[in-house]
């Protein structure tokens, strides 16, 4: 009897309920096992009618059809002198099971043969359940696929019981970096016990959106011996190896532990068959040596999984081709590099003699000697590219695109789609008489998202036209299938247009992320010398669906969505993967994210993702069928099964991350009582911590008598005991703690942690983290100048010192605040040509530590009680409120009063209530200001920003009411015709409105309007230099529009001559044409200021003393610089306009 064994597995591109096919497949595999010497073949899971037939592995037909092919295998004489091994479904006791049927195996229980296999076998009943074969040599056993991934194999059980060879028929998909797992499997189940291992598994797209990757193998003792390709274009593959028996029996012998427990394992039912597997005479067989298992990167998987997927999807659809909307971006642009990988490897399977995929060629491009010569060749025979632009289109986009379609030979198109969006546009005016704008024209958020929506879907819809009409047009026959290109990541976001671009025929990224595509691309320039695509991946990823600003893109993904692809790729991997619902994702994140998050910002962020999750899961519904990938997909029609409708506020979810985010943040600050000496009141450099201050005796004792006090009322409230009692806790808290002279680091850090209470979510930006982080910097900084210096210099050796010239080229373009620059700058320049050591580099730098807080002077002490009480209420905040209260009722009389007199002139209106209720206000404010002061004291009232402004002012007010009291009130004709009282009224209302700045002082507490008042004030501060354009450039239209035009245009006549002397009437006399120059008074109101001004610098520059003197009292106008272009009226044009004045009648 030998001991060598040939056994053969296969990887099978199968096709769901293609019998013929897999019929034909099948019995080639067992022929080609057979030509290899092996006696034993393996076949993938459910291979007769294919492992994608999901729910038709239920119908009665699918169970008929599976034995029809049986007969034809049982029949083939190709099955002879081989054990086969093949899956198909079987239906026993009214059971449907994913059954492997091994001819002359299994025996348990009787089963019922169809009379089709029995007029061939000559059997009525087999054996059917979970056994063994035995051999006249060894022993063989199976299991399923999924069983290699259980916890408790099955082949633990089996090995213990003798079997000596394991089979297992597989239908494991494809999953970026998957094969590591799928390997460690097969080589942990055979590394412990000992044993042979086949693995047999699909390969191809068999009509859904998994790609089987083949990757069959064979194991002894660990170790591969037979490895099969992951990717390939052949449907039939067949991996042999021939193994000694006696290599697994002295394995296992070394193993005392293993004996013990194989008498005690349970023992399967053998069906032994009278066949050997071995040869008698195998002397002089060779057996098969390990090999060292060749894995792909994720980035050649992504290059040929997807590609062989959508080589098998065009072939079997009976299409022409594919057709792409490049967009020049990252996702497209990955789709299309697939696509040319895809004709690579075609090409070089037709260079290596596959007969047939140069045939599935021939049909596809209809062209039945059709030989390709190149992948750049075949891509231009059965692939359009097409460019749909707008005006939110890019040139750099345009560009982008057409340069990678001519790097891969694509038949390229550029089509603008503008008209057919103001045509769609055009149609919802006409119906509602609206037309909706961009955010940045001033729209709202539901119309720009609107308009952004319209542009994708008219692309989806023009894309799908070119589909079916590019080859008619070319007067070629066949269709184009149409691809997407979202990835991932944008789908578990939701970024994307339902029934846009992203709803097509099939997706080739769709479960890739955009890390990884990232990684693709630069896969293909080095791989495909496709040099456009460093363009295309330095370039921020953007849909470049809202206007452009001067030709550049505003727009980008990273900002639309609020968060990064690489955050996202983090939550698709928590959700899916770790089962994270919102708090668990949350307590794993603060963790993950603690160098770059506080734990607020953390929780903000796990919020807004699940909003918007929940908010867009509807989208994944109508998801075009897209390659999966990545093992958190979130394709809902088989790997991520959960609901499209959600509560979307998660108000009980996000509850309970509030109520643990604020235990969270207690917990960060008591981690500086723990410290001893604590970095928060101490520097945190070890090189210069000085020895802590040990203050005389008493003082430490008398803080921790009061601390303890504290203590231990806090303790006994709670403990609901009685005070002093010696069984409390608190006892020992003191002899353990406080008599170690412990007690001023536990006061200063209860005093530090009150303080940073107030900075919740700002823990990250801590003293104790900035300082350490700014050490590393500076340590850092002088390593790296230092060889900096090294290199310049060309010495071996390592300085100890960095050049202060090159600490000073360095300081020029550092940003720092400028004093801090200046400081730093002149000590770098005390050391002049000597080198500057690590100590004193870090000594240079030590400026920046000596940031102190401001503190808040001391509050004048009150003997008497009544006045101490007193001060405690006009120190609180809520006086402060009160305060703010009137001055908002301040604010509401003084817009009321405005509306009331704005239709008014000034010189009409009844000053008197407004002066009344000043009089009012301005009492309150000095006698608010003298309560803060009473009770904060002068320094300490003026050591707020906020007081100063109010004492100012509320002085100014005063200063402004008793100017008028004093002059005009005792005047006995007071009214608006007094000298000087309107300007001294308008004076008045100007300060006041001052009273708002106050008001709005209090707008940031609000929680909701915090960040609106941030912004506000950044665009303050942003608006001086926009300010100061805007003069300049008004002044400078205002002088080259009087060059140009003058004696080019005539202004009207005596326009400003007719507005200056009736300035103080209530109408004008004189009629004009509504929305001319005249009506709207255009050149006085414009021009007359700017013209006198000039007139006014220019006598005084060339004029005598007395031409200056009259130029200065006579203002000039518009009208009076161009009084050589202006024609005067004569009498009877004067006579024709006061006719026809409609206020007068004159007589004709």
């Amino acid at each position: 009897m030998g001991r060598k064994v040939t056994l053969a597995t296969c990887a099978l591109n199968q096709w769901a309920l293609d019998f013929d096919g897999n019929l034909d497949r099948i019995l080639k595999s067992i022929e080609i096992a057979k030509s290899k010497g092996a006696t034993y073949r393996l076949g993938p899971e459910l291979e007769i009618c294919g492992y994608g037939c999901s729910d038709h592995f239920y119908e009665s037909d699918t169970q008929l059809h599976c034995f029809q092919v049986l007969e034809e295998l049982l029949t083939s004489p190709v099955t002879q002198d081989i054990i086969c091994d093949v899956g198909m479904p079987v239906m026993h006791r009214n059971v449907r099971y994913n059954c492997r049927v091994l001819f002359l195996n299994k025996h348990v229980e009787d089963y019922f043969l169809p009379r089709m296999i029995q007029q061939v076998t000559g059997q009525e009943t087999v054996p059917f359940g979970d056994a063994v074969l035995s051999t006249k040599d060894t022993c063989v056993a199976s299991e399923m696929c999924e069983e290699l991934w259980a916890p408790n194999s099955p082949h633990i059980n089996m090995g213990l019981d003798g079997v000596e060879i394991f089979t297992n028929s597989s239908g494991s998909h494809h999953e970026l970096r998957k094969a590591y797992v799928r390997v460690d499997l097969v080589k942990s189940a055979t590394a412990k016990s000992g044993g042979i291992y086949l693995l047999a598994n699909q390969k191809g797209c068999d009509g859904d959106r998994l790609y089987y990757d083949g990757c069959a193998l064979i194991a002894i003792n660990g170790d591969i011996v037979a490895q099969g390709a992951q990717f390939s274009l052949e449907d039939v593959e067949v991996l042999t190896a021939t193994l000694d028996l006696e290599d697994v029996r002295s394995f296992r012998a070394e193993s005392s532990s293993r004996s013990i427990l194989a008498s005690q394992s349970e023992t399967y039912y053998r069906v032994k068959v009278d066949f050997a597997l071995s040869a008698p005479c195998d002397l002089f067989l060779p057996s098969y040596e390990p090999i060292q298992w060749r894995y792909h990167t994720p980035e050649e998987e992504i290059s040929l999984g997807p590609a062989c997927w959508l080589w098998d999807y065009l072939r079997r659809s009976g299409q022409a081709g594919f057709l792409l909307p490049l967009s020049g971006g990252i996702d497209s642009s990955a789709t299309a590099c697939i696509v040319f990988s895809m004709c690579r490897q075609v090409c070089f399977a037709i260079q290596n003699g596959n007969q047939q995929v140069l045939a599935y060629v021939r049909r596809i491009v209809g062209e039945p000697d059709f030989i390709p010569q190149s992948p750049r060749e075949l891509c231009g025979r059965i692939f359009t590219t097409c460019y749909m632009a707008s005006e939110n289109s890019s040139l750099d986009t345009f560009n982008r695109a057409k340069d990678l379609a001519e790097q891969i030979g694509s038949y390229h198109l550029n089509v603008n789609i503008d008209t057919a969006v103001k045509a769609v546009m055009g149609i919802f005016s006409i119906v509602t008489g609206k037309w909706p704008k961009f955010r940045v024209n001033g729209g709202t958020s539901r119309e720009n998202l609107a308009l952004q929506n319209v542009q994708a879907r008219v692309r989806m819809v023009l894309a799908y036209l070119f589909a079916q009409l590019s080859h008619w047009a070319k007067g070629k026959s066949g269709g184009l299938l149409v691809l997407g290109s979202a990835n991932v990541d944008e789908c578990l976001r939701g970024y994307l247009t339902k029934y846009d671009c992203s709803s097509a025929d099939i997706n080739p990224i769709g479960g890739i992320s955009k890390t990884d595509l990232r990684s693709f691309i630069q896969y293909c320039i080095e791989n495909f010398n496709l040099s456009v695509l460093r363009s295309i991946l330095s370039a921020p990823p953007t849909a470049e669906l809202e206007p452009l600003a001067d030709g550049q893109i505003l727009q980008t993904d990273e900002a639309d969505m609020g968060m990064t692809y690489a955050e996202l790729s983090m939550y698709g991997k928590l959700r899916k993967i770790s089962k994270c619902g919102p708090y668990s994702m949350f307590c794993k994140l603060i963790h993950t994210w603690r160098e770059a998050y506080s734990p607020a910002q953390v929780a903000a962020k796990v919020k807004y993702f699940f909003r918007m999750y929940s908010v867009n899961r509807h989208k994944m519904t109508t998801v075009t069928p897209a390659y999966h990938a990545e093992n958190y997909s979130p394709d809902d029609n088989r790997f991520d099964l959960r609901p499209f409708l959600y509560n979307t506020s998660w108000s009980w979810q996000f509850r309970y991350i509030d109520q643990k985010l604020g235990i969270t943040i207690f917990i960060i600050l008591a981690l500086a009582f723990i410290e001893k000496p604590s970095s928060l009141t101490l520097t945190s450099d070890l090189r210069y911590r000085s020895d802590p201050w040990d203050p005389p005796c008493g003082v430490t004792e008398s803080i921790e008598i009061v601390c303890l006090l504290i203590f231990a009322a806090d303790v006994s409230v709670k403990c609901n005991a009685s005070l002093g009692s010696p069984s409390m806790s608190f006892y020992h808290v003191w002899d353990a703690t406080f008599c170690q002279k412990q007690g001023t680091y536990f006061l200063m850090n209860l005093l530090t942690a009150v303080i940073y209470n107030q900075f919740r979510g700002y823990l990250l930006i801590s003293i104790q983290t900035s300082i350490l982080r700014r050490r590393l910097g500076i340590r850092t900084a002088f390593e790296v100048l230092c060889c900096e210096k090294q290199l310049d210099s060309e010495i071996n050796n390592h300085m100890e010192g960095v050049s202060p010239h090159l600490v000073m080229r360095v300081l020029d373009q550092v940003q720092m605040k400028s004093y801090y620059k200046k400081i730093i700058t002149q000590k770098v320049q005390e050391f002049g040509d000597c080198l500057i050591s690590s100590c004193q580099f870090q000594k240079l730098f030590d400026e920046l530590d000596k940031d102190k807080i401001k503190q808040h002077p001391a509050m004048p002490e009150y003997q008497n009680a009544c006045l101490r009480k007193l001060q405690f209420i006009f120190s609180h905040r809520y006086f402060n409120l009160f305060g703010n209260a009137v001055a908002l009722i301040n604010v509401i009389c003084i817009s009321a009063a405005l509306v009331i007199f704005a239709d008014k002139a000034l010189s009409k209106t009844d000053d008197y209530f407004l002066w009344v209720i000043n009089c009012f206000f301005i009492l309150f404010y000095l006698l608010e200001m003298i309560l803060k002061i009473f009770s904060l004291g002068i320094k300490g009232y003026l050591a707020s920003r906020s007081n100063v402004f109010d004492g100012l002012l509320t002085i100014t007010l005063l200063a402004l009411l008793l100017t008028m009291f004093f002059t005009y009130l005792i005047h006995p004709k007071w009214g608006s015709d007094v000298p000087g009282l309107v300007s001294l009224l308008e004076l008045i209302r100007m300060v006041n409105l001052l009273i708002v700045f106050r008001f709005l002082r209090i707008i940031p507490h609000i929680q909701l309007m915090g960040l609106v008042a941030s912004t506000l004030l950044d665009i303050v501060k942003n608006l001086r230099a926009f300010a100061g354009i805007l003069v300049v450039v008004y002044y400078v239209f205002a002088v080259v529009g009087i060059i140009l035009f003058q004696g080019a245009i005539t202004p009207p006549s005596n326009t400003s001559v007719v507005l200056n002397s009736s300035a103080e009437e209530d109408t004008v006399n004189y009629t004009a044409v509504c929305g001319t120059y005249e009506q709207l008074a255009y050149w006085p109101n414009n021009f007359d200021d700017f013209a006198n001004f000039i007139h006014k610098w220019d006598k005084s520059h060339h004029c005598p003393v007395t031409e200056q003197q009259e130029a200065a009292m006579c203002p000039m106008t518009v009208q009076l610089m161009f009084r050589e272009q202006i024609k005067e009226p004569t009498e009877e044009e004067l006579l024709v306009r006061l006719h026809q004045h409609p206020h007068l009648h004159l007589p004709h």
